[in-house]
């Protein structure tokens, strides 16, 4: 007749274990992680190609190097993306957009971030969880009246 054997104590635990550890780890991971600023919404257009002469290029760079200046020591790398905005955007109404979804997620806005990008040039930025984000735009607008907005994103590494 055959031995029957029980599992012991040791081999009952490794599962409970197991389950543990992947729920601490869960819970550890999704804890931490901030909820990411959206995308830009319309009216800002994504380019094929960045269009605008060497004159308003210029502006909307130092713009832009103001915001990587400011944002950059404390929240690490970034990347940055240009955009268009047509002719009677409404940047009242993008800033109300952002405020209210940073807002909902736990962003708070980086003082006076506007008013240290200079003459000429606004911006907006929110921090959240070590990451932060800005979009910055310039007065100077291309003949067609459209006027290029960057943005850019730091992932606190």
């Amino acid at each position: 007749m055959a031995k029957v054997r029980r599992p012991t104590a040791r081999v009952r635990a490794w599962p409970v274990a197991a389950v543990l550890a992947s729920g601490l780890a869960l819970a550890a991971c999704g804890s931490e992680a901030p909820v990411p600023m959206p995308a830009p919404p319309a009216p800002l257009i994504k380019p094929a190609r960045y269009a605008f002469g060497d004159a308003i290029s210029a502006l909307d760079h130092r713009a832009a190097g103001v915001a990587w200046d400011l944002l950059r020591p404390q929240y690490g790398r970034g990347r940055e993306r240009s955009f268009v905005a047509p002719k009677g955007t409404d940047f009242a109404a993008l800033t109300r957009w952002y405020d209210a979804r940073a807002a909902r997620h736990g962003w708070r806005p980086v003082p006076d971030f506007g008013a240290r990008l200079g003459r000429e040039r606004h911006g907006l930025a929110y921090a959240g969880g070590g990451r932060a984000f800005a979009l910055t735009w310039i007065d100077r607008t291309a003949p067609d009246g459209s006027r290029p907005v960057t943005v850019a994103r730091f992932d606190g590494d």
